[in-house]
């Protein structure tokens, strides 16, 4: 806007727009569809690295130590995964909203069991990768494991023999049963 002062008033004020050519919208637009990939995989990477390195690896780790009561684990999750289910096929009138009238009812409704029977499944075995028997998470019994292992690795045991000795015979029988 351009404001014209005489004296100690406002004279004149007029709008004035400015041409932003083409080539620079196209340009601004192709840098920040990179700047939303970064931000996209930034905001997934803890989630999967939590998921997967803590959940999955950290139970089946419990798991082979027989450390874990996967069975009651299972139950609980497939609870709490229904009650989810549940949610998303009651949700399902809601959903025509959102419904593409290209398609066929049937392919809606596909979908919808699709949607339905994956959050059954996937959500059981995540929630209950969360739980074990008693219906505690596997956290605290995973990291009084680590502690323990921290314990035989302190600075006074660490530079034994027998630690050394401890430590290759966990790996070879790792080792050898991994191979089975």
């Amino acid at each position: 806007m351009r404001l014209i002062v005489t004296g100690d008033r406002a004279d004149r004020a007029r709008r004035i727009y400015v041409h932003v050519p083409e080539a620079f919208e196209r340009r601004f637009q192709e840098m920040r569809s990179a700047n939303n990939a970064i931000a996209r995989v930034a905001a997934s990477s803890p989630a999967s690295l939590y998921g997967l390195g803590g959940c999955m690896l950290g139970v089946l780790w419990l798991l082979r130590q027989r450390a874990l009561l996967w069975r009651p684990a299972l139950v609980a999750g497939r609870v709490v995964a229904g009650a989810q289910c549940a949610a998303l096929l009651a949700n399902a009138p809601q959903a025509w909203f959102s419904f593409d009238t290209a398609q066929s009812t049937g392919v809606f409704w596909g979908a919808v069991s699709v949607g339905g029977a994956a959050c059954l499944v996937g959500g059981g075995l995540a929630a209950g990768a969360g739980v074990h028997g008693g219906g505690k998470p596997v956290a605290p019994r995973l990291s009084r494991r680590i502690r323990s292992c921290g314990a035989l690795w302190s600075r006074e045991a660490a530079p034994t023999y027998a630690v050394l000795g401890r430590t290759a015979r966990r790996l070879s029988c790792s080792c050898r049963s991994s191979s089975r």
